[in-house]
């Protein structure tokens, strides 16, 4: 008898088997809540100039020198010396003392405004609630779980378990613009009679200009040049708890890749696209999470202050940088018929000049020899080219120092070999003080095809072409006739009548599929059934028997036991649950027709009675 149950027992665990093979979870429902939407600036450049006034200038009796002072690398220290004899006025008449002007850089700074990103929405993060339910749950049960951001909600397959997915609004993107100068610089005046005039000028705010005593007047103009600036794309400011920081530009893209793969992946669960688990959603929303917040933990590579922080529209990032880098102009107005500023600057001279030979398309490599003749600093050497483009170089170079300079490019393609004449030029930076040497090479033409060989024209379907005797270029062998086209035929392009060509067939749209609701119906009926109906059934039949309550409430567990693992395991499409319960409906009928149920039942009574 203990045989034939075990037999029972294992075809019925081979009939939850098959249930579990066939299962298949059906999509989340959801909410999806839109979000909000994203500007650009400009940089300040100057130049100097020189020139005569013979009119009062800030309080300063004429003859006037107006003449800028430029604070670069080569200029960090600036020094004019001009004696009584030479400050001499157009009537006859001289200053009564000479002076010393001198110039130090104290300090400078890159200045980048930061506006908001109107082209990305506010930043997000995401959150995720559970709780016990049995169906499906409504958009209000996940507000009041979630709140009012929830996004997505729906249950998890296989299990009591409803879901909710909302969002938490985060830090506001930003964006730097290109950045402006800030230097502050201190001259000095001295006068041959001991006397000492200082003024600081800074290049924003109300000490833009100043007096220098009775002989000068001193006033910043602007910059030459950023560009040594970082570059503002590579950072990503943003407004969190009423201020402004910086992070990488880098970390936010990771960021924002990830936010966007959620989404779309949450979008597909709700589809039915895909499925998800409890385990797959945690996961997902600490890596968003975790994107985040090493973005906000990001910094640049470098020293930096945010100024007005607090303001969205007025804040701006402060960056040191080395002195050398700065490029204040300053103009500086004196009484006096002549003044001179000596600036160090290098005298550069080009030794030798040679070039390598090249293929039409390729990389051209000319190499210059210089010497520099002059103090430190930095030469600029470049070039001009009738079919080869060179990108130009700063090089630094001590007083004598000689280096050999390598130019390189792009070459315009040609179609025979040409002589190409390049006229490389050697400058002090930023100075007209320049030395020039010419140099010449051979551009080669590249081949592109076989000679004499015809092919269809990959931009004209009507055309025949043919590889020029040089193998160069492809021009017109052949025009086809109207209504006739290029084809090869068996090898070689031919025009071709289009009568003679098949015409497609149109694809057939296909129809759209079942929908849901059937499906969800059927499997809602089918759980009442296995949950709740047959152990009702399984306990008032074994009470009407021998109103045993013992047996009836073991018999109306057991069915239940067995219905909750069946349920558990399976989720069928419609089709699937309707075989499923004939299957099942049938099992159980052979069990009570036959007495076998009530047998293995009081085996087990009798067992649980005995011990």
């Amino acid at each position: 008898m203990e045989e034939k149950i075990a037999l029972l027992l294992i075809a019925l665990l081979s009939f939850v088997l098959l249930a579990f093979l066939l299962v298949n979870v059906p999509p989340i429902e959801y909410v999806k809540v839109e979000f909000e939407p994203l500007q650009y600036g400009s940089t300040f450049l100057s130049v100097s100039k020189i020139e005569f006034v013979n009119q009062p200038v800030a309080n300063l009796k004429p003859p006037i020198w107006a003449i800028t002072l430029t604070a670069s690398g080569l200029a960090q220290h600036l020094e004019g010396k001009v004696s009584s004899d030479q400050l001499t006025t157009p009537d006859g008449s001289k200053a009564r003392y000479g002076f010393k002007i001198e110039q130090d850089l104290l300090d400078a700074k890159y200045k980048y405004p930061i506006y908001r990103d109107f082209s990305y929405p506010r930043m997000k993060t995401y959150f995720y609630k559970t709780w016990s339910c049995f169906l499906l749950p409504s958009e209000q049960d996940a507000i009041n779980n979630c709140g009012p951001n929830t996004e997505w909600y729906g249950k998890f397959p296989d299990s009591f378990t409803c879901f909710c997915v909302a969002v938490e609004y985060r830090a506001i993107p930003g964006r730097l613009d290109s950045p402006i100068i800030y230097t502050k610089s201190q001259f000095k005046l001295t006068t041959d009679d001991g006397k000492v005039y200082t003024q600081t000028i800074e290049s924003y705010g109300t000490n833009i200009e100043g007096k220098l005593g009775d002989y000068a007047y001193i006033k910043y103009i602007g910059s030459l040049t950023t560009r040594y600036a970082p570059s503002p794309s590579d950072y990503k400011p943003y407004y969190e708890n009423f201020r402004w920081d910086v992070g990488l530009k880098s970390k936010f893209d990771i960021y924002w890749n990830e936010l966007q793969s959620f989404e779309a992946w949450m979008n597909d669960a709700a589809k039915g696209v895909i499925t998800i688990t409890e385990d797959a959603l945690r996961d997902r929303i600490t890596r968003l999470k975790n994107a985040y917040d090493e973005y906000i933990n990001s910094r640049p590579p470098f020293d930096f202050t945010v100024g007005n922080q607090n303001s969205v529209d007025e804040a701006y990032m402060l960056v040191n940088f080395n002195l050398a880098d700065a490029v204040p102009m300053y103009l500086l107005y004196v009484s006096a018929d002549l003044l001179q500023i000596y600036q160090p600057r290098p005298l550069p001279k080009i030794v030798d000049v040679s070039a390598l030979n090249v293929y039409s398309g390729g990389s051209p490599r000319v190499y210059v020899t210089i010497k520099n003749e002059g103090d430190k600093g930095n030469i600029w050497v470049g070039g001009t080219c009738s079919y080869t483009s060179l990108f130009p170089k700063e090089v630094g170079f001590n007083s004598g120092e000689q280096k050999v300079v390598i130019l390189e490019g792009t070459v315009s393609p040609v179609s025979s070999e040409v002589r190409d004449t390049c006229v490389i030029k050697a400058c002090a930076l930023g100075t007209t003080i320049c030395d020039e040497r010419s140099t010449s090479f051979t551009i080669s033409p590249i081949k592109v095809c076989t000679p004499n060989e015809k092919r269809c024209s990959p931009t004209n379907t009507q055309v025949i072409e043919i590889c020029n005797p040089e193998g160069t270029a492809w021009k017109i062998f052949e025009t086809c006739a109207p209504n006739h086209v290029c084809m090869y035929v068996q090898g070689e392009p031919k025009c071709v009548s289009l009568t003679q060509q098949p015409q497609p067939s149109q694809p057939q749209p296909q129809q759209p599929t079942q929908k849901f609701e059937i499906k969800q119906t059927l499997k809602d009926l089918f759980t009442v059934v296995l949950l709740v109906v047959l152990p009702l059934i399984g306990f008032f039949r074994e009470y009407s028997k021998d109103k045993n309550i013992y047996r009836a409430i073991f018999s109306l567990l057991l069915f239940f036991l067995i219905g909750y693992v069946i349920w558990y395991l399976m989720n069928l499409e419609w089709w699937q649950y309707l075989i499923a319960a004939a299957l099942f409906g049938g099992a159980i009928y052979i069990l009570l027709t036959t007495g076998w149920l009530w047998i293995i039942l009081g085996i087990i009574v009798s067992k649980t009675t005995n011990k």
